[in-house]
């Protein structure tokens, strides 16, 4: 935000343009200048008080709290509303015992996109990331570890591996779960 001292040389600077305008400013003086105001209150800077004075100008008022509220910076790729369906999406997919993975997500936000411009581009390589800081209620494991006795009903329709995997496993102690990822499971088939 910024300092007092700032806003109120903008508020002078910019109400003494407005008098001059309006011809309530009986003697022949000119408006206020940035480097008058400056120089007027101590501990504000030239283009600060330029910066302000051209947000108060556009919004015609004189009062900071009149502005828009606007962050700075890039504007987000999708609105509000889209990004609260994405959140809604992968909150569906974890119900459902099926994380969204970070392929599905950035094809569900290029998909929105696509909806309100066809010649929108794919989100960012950053997107997916900065899109889980914002929401950090949502949960970022992919990868899901079942415990071994929810294996038990098909353990009778895996048919052993080919190569020496299940050997490791059983041969080591500590190895309580067995991981959910595609790659680990390749050589298994169904009886």
């Amino acid at each position: 935000m910024h300092s007092s001292a700032n806003l109120r040389a903008a508020q002078a600077v910019v109400s003494s343009r407005l008098r001059l305008q309006r011809g309530r400013s009986r003697d022949a003086a000119r408006p206020l200048s940035l480097r008058q105001a400056e120089d007027r209150f101590r501990g504000s800077k030239r283009a600060t008080i330029a910066r302000i004075v051209k947000k108060l100008e556009a919004a015609n008022t004189l009062k900071i709290e009149d502005l828009p509220d606007q962050q700075g910076g890039r504007p987000r790729l999708l609105t509000e509303e889209e990004d609260e369906v994405i959140v809604v999406f992968v909150m569906w997919m974890q119900r459902s015992g099926l994380p969204a993975s970070k392929y599905e997500v950035e094809d569900a936000a290029n998909t929105l996109r696509r909806r309100r411009d066809p010649d929108a581009k794919p989100v960012s390589r950053m997107w997916y990331r900065r899109f889980c800081d914002d929401h950090p209620e949502l949960d970022k494991s992919i990868l899901k570890v079942k415990k071994l006795p929810a294996w038990s009903m098909k353990k009778q329709a895996l048919r052993r591996p080919s190569s020496g995997f299940s050997d490791s496993l059983k041969s080591s102690p500590t190895t309580k779960s067995v991981p959910l990822s595609v790659g680990m499971l390749t050589k298994l088939e169904l009886e």
